[in-house]
């Protein structure tokens, strides 16, 4: 029979704890903690404690520190001199594996199992890129890995952005953080394929700045990864929404000479020089170029133009040996996107899609023409342009029946030449080009070239030529002694509206179809800071500002303005009409987005309290009659909004309209110094509402987690597992993990967090006399006062029936209500809301019976409040503290009398 843990060993186990860290792949201990905690001092003085000799102290610290550790929490540490004495079981041998159990000797082998579980919380292996050359692990192992947050699912792979504990990233010493791309076994050949590309790419020194950078691969978990650079600038695609198209003619050059240099890497793939032969090559096919696939890294220049546009995704890229002057080889069509791809592989019957086709690097030809066909658009007429641009090729495949079914549907071409609709905007990005726009026209040269049939397509060395040289000649039109102009255009924040001017040379622009005009008219003017006498209204999200004449603008005061009004920001509205401004003797008459407005960086404070930082309204002239009304689904939205905003507000040149707040964010006030606290019902009748408790849970959550002065806490009524975090994630991480089972005790449950609380924080409600009677040493000591509490509990109200009428739970409200009488506390120091999902009538009956009929069952204080979880969010948070927001009912009189059949 085994003994209990020593007092030592306890104390032991709970330092280790504190020093634990929770990954995405489980919990593990960094081996600077062991080292940290048992110091030479601690190891002699734990020694003397399990009575064993302290002289083995400096010899466990050299080689079997963490064995040492181990044999300790499994309670075998008498043995500590057997693993001293054999080298195979040091350190060093870390982890053991079941056919090391050989090894062992008789009395060792009877605790190995227990051994091998223990272990791997210790045995965190560092990532180091010269290993990982499809490294396999162990499936115990724990990578140390902390934390996980998917950034796209595609049809084979998924990629994630990952971050690497520190003392185990042996990747790189400039980041903890990586991008982590997973496929299963199934699609093993494309993840070889994509290893096999990286390896001979980066072999390339010259190209390190235009390919994602690899740093290695590994199987783990029966799953295939491959990890790579975080490249801090998202996609071309996020830049499309985000950054302003450039307006200088130095912002144009710097932009374009960014651009361009992403043909430098697609040359090589198609040219690739053999490693051990002088006289053939290797030539490779991308096969999936979009502006997905096209990333975008920081530098630091000062210009936000300035930028590096790195190729990534290369799992249908295989290389074959050539010829050096021989012919381009063909290579089995993997159908990379159909948006992007070429018209002779495209299959729009089932015939086709079934039958095995090849194709030639003048695929991606074709791809990169689309490609820069779609950004030279937005360079001009920015985001509301290219949306329209991309409509506009909608609207035209529909007229090919086949291209619409076969999924071509934004494509390039008509199924084998290009679409008209291409010209047509080509010309418009021509007539709406900026007078010092020198690059524009040679740019839609080389894509309408690069949307050619196969046997006219340039190859990709021509058009990097090409590039190169319109590049040189754009420079000395700018630049014409060779430096920046001393005089340069005004940047958007302090220029005139005649920048946009067309050309005098070109004919006026023909007239743009309905739709949303092109970001570039809308934005100048919107900018410019309206005269005193111009009226500056809202309509939902538009802005109409009527100009009279140019002025200073005031970036902030537009850039901010939707902060203004009622604090029902969502809701405001004006009547007001299209303004109109004078441009070159004419008058143009528009209505601009706010997205159009480049607003200024977001400071820190504005994230204070995690988004919900309060902001008063001066102009707010009465209290609503009626609370507003947000549901857990728009609370999801708005959060996305939110994150989507601040990501693309952290990087210079990514600047986009932060959402407006969320209607309501001005009672948050009101949760703050609270401990939040969740129960869940994880009882098998809340089995078909699981995904609506984790929805529900996401959107509560996002708000409570702001309110709490430390940490929020969940408890289930059924399963042991509790979290403590101020991570969100955390605990939705823990109901995905939860599998509903068995019937709900409800009062035992609600009356074991009610009396822990209480017990806790019952110096909070301390009458005045008792208060007096305490010292101010102890009033005023490390706890901080919290202003009360607020228990959610989510809940279809199926609970076990006795006793009745409401399952005990009414005897646990009672009790509490009775304590914070006797203590003289506000009725809305403890607030318990429950949250129903579902219609079982036995579990809304008794759960509006919670909400409405306490009273009846002499209970003199409302502390309760329900809601579905299809209701209002601010009412989940506030029902049961503000009676504002409390709608009570009367309830009927068979409350009284229920009868669960349940």
């Amino acid at each position: 029979m085994e003994t209990e843990l020593r007092p030592e060993v306890i104390d032991l186990k709970r330092q280790i704890d504190g020093h634990r860290i929770e990954g995405a792949y489980g919990s593990f201990v960094p081996h600077s903690a062991v080292i940290t905690i048992l110091t030479e001092h601690r190891t002699e003085q734990l020694l003397i404690a399990l009575k064993e000799d302290p002289q083995l102290s400096s010899e466990i610290r050299n080689h079997n520190l963490r064995v040492f550790l181990i044999l300790c929490l499994v309670n075998q540490h008498v043995y500590i001199r057997r693993f001293l004495h054999e080298d195979f079981l040091s350190d060093s041998r870390l982890p053991f594996l079941k056919t090391d159990k050989g090894k062992w000797d008789h009395d060792c082998k009877r605790f190995f199992d227990k051994f091998y579980e223990a272990q791997w919380q210790f045995c965190a292996r560092k990532l180091e890129s010269k290993r990982l050359n499809r490294l396999n692990f162990y499936n115990h192992e724990i990578l140390p890995i902390t934390k996980r947050e998917r950034l796209r699912k595609g049809v084979n792979s998924s990629t994630y952005r990952i971050e690497v504990e520190h003392e185990y990233n042996g990747l790189s010493s400039n980041t903890d953080t990586f991008v982590m791309k997973t496929c299963s076994a199934t699609d093993e050949k494309q993840h070889v394929t994509e290893v096999a590309a990286y390896g001979l790419l980066l072999q390339q020194k010259d190209l390190a700045d235009h390919i994602v950078q690899f740093y290695g691969s590994f199987i783990y978990r029966g799953q295939f990864n491959i990890l790579l650079e975080h490249v801090d600038g998202g996609t071309l695609e996020h830049m499309y929404q985000y950054l302003r198209p450039p307006e200088s003619g130095e912002e144009i050059l710097n932009f374009w000479t960014s651009f361009t240099k992403i043909i430098r890497p697609l040359m090589r793939i198609h040219a690739l020089k053999h490693p051990t032969s002088k006289t053939k090559l290797l030539q490779g096919i991308h096969q999936d170029i979009k502006p997905a696939n096209i990333l975008i890294s920081r530098t630091n220049d000062p210009s936000e133009y300035h930028l590096k546009f790195k190729l990534a995704d290369f799992a249908f890229t295989k290389f074959q040996t050539k010829p050096a002057a021989g012919q381009d080889l063909e290579d089995e069509d993997e159908r990379g996107t159909q948006t992007y791809s070429a018209p002779e592989i495209c299959r729009f019957d089932q015939f086709l899609k079934h039958s095995k086709g090849f194709v030639d690097p003048s695929v991606d030809i074709w791809s990169l023409g689309g490609v820069l066909s779609e950004t030279l658009v937005w360079s001009v007429l920015g985001k509301a342009g290219l949306n329209s641009y991309r409509n506009d090729r909608i609207e035209a495949t529909k007229n090919f029946a086949e291209l619409e079914k076969g999924g071509y549907e934004e494509c390039f071409h008509d199924g084998e030449n290009v679409l008209g609709v291409v010209h047509r905007w080509h010309m418009r990005a021509r007539e709406r080009a900026r007078n010092h726009d020198y690059i524009l026209d040679g740019m839609i040269d080389y894509a309408e070239s690069m949307l050619e049939i196969v046997s006219a397509r340039p190859k990709a060395e021509t058009i990097y030529r090409s590039f190169e040289r319109s590049l040189k000649r754009a420079r000395e039109q700018i630049f014409p002694n060779g430096t920046p102009q001393a005089s340069r255009e005004q940047l958007p924040g302090n220029r005139i509206p005649g920048v946009f001017q067309t050309r005098k040379t070109r004919p006026p622009p023909p007239e743009i179809p309905a739709g949303p005009p092109p970001d570039d008219i809308p934005a100048i003017d919107a900018r410019t800071e309206p005269s005193p006498q111009t009226p500056l209204s809202y309509e939902d999200e538009k802005v109409v500002i009527r100009v009279q004449s140019p002025a200073i603008p005031k970036n902030r005061e537009l850039g901010h303005r939707r902060r203004q009004g009622s604090s029902h920001i969502l809701s405001d509205t004006a009547q007001a009409g299209p303004s109109s401004t004078r441009a070159r003797g004419k008058e143009v008459t528009f209505r601009s987005t706010t997205e159009s407005i480049r607003p200024q960086k977001p400071s820190e404070s504005e994230y204070d309290q995690r988004d919900f930082a309060i902001e008063t309204s001066n102009s707010r002239e009465k209290f609503e009659d009626r609370p507003p009304h947000v549901s857990a689904a728009e609370t999801l939205q708005w959060i996305a909004e939110t994150k989507r905003a601040k990501t693309a507000n952290s990087r210079p040149y990514y600047q986009i309209p932060s959402p407006a707040p969320l209607p309501g964010y001005e009672y948050f006030r009101r949760l703050r110094n609270r401990d939040q606290i969740f129960l869940f019902d994880d009882s098998k009748s809340m089995t078909d509402h699981w995904q609506d408790v984790i929805s529900t849970f996401k959107a509560i959550g996002y708000i409570a987690k702001a309110a709490d002065p430390d940490k929020m806490e969940a408890f289930f009524t059924n399963s042991h597992t509790t979290k403590r975090s101020k991570d969100r994630e955390d605990f939705v991480q823990m109901l995905t993990s939860a599998t509903p089972g068995g019937t709900c005790s409800m009062h035992s449950s609600i009356s074991k967090i009610l009396t822990t609380w209480w017990n806790e924080n019952k110096w909070c409600f301390e009458t005045e006399p008792e208060k007096k009677r305490r010292s101010l040493s102890s009033m005023f000591s490390t706890r901080n006062k919290k202003e009360g509490l607020n228990l959610y509990v989510f809940t279809n109200g199926v609970w076990q029936p006795k006793p009745e009428p409401l399952c005990g739970v009414d005897e646990v409200i009672k009790g509490i209500v009775d304590k914070m009488i006797a203590s003289e506390s506000l009725t809305e120091r403890i607030g318990i809301q429950f949250i129903s999902f579902g219609n079982n009538p036995t579990g809304i009956r008794r759960l509006k019976m919670l909400d409405s009929g306490l009273r009846q069952l002499g209970i003199e204080k409302d502390i309760v409040d329900t809601e579905p979880s299809s209701g209002n969010i601010w009412k989940m948070l506030l029902g049961s503290i503000d009676p504002w927001w409390d709608d009570d009912d009367p309830p009927d009189h068979e409350f009284f009398s229920l009868s669960d059949a349940d």
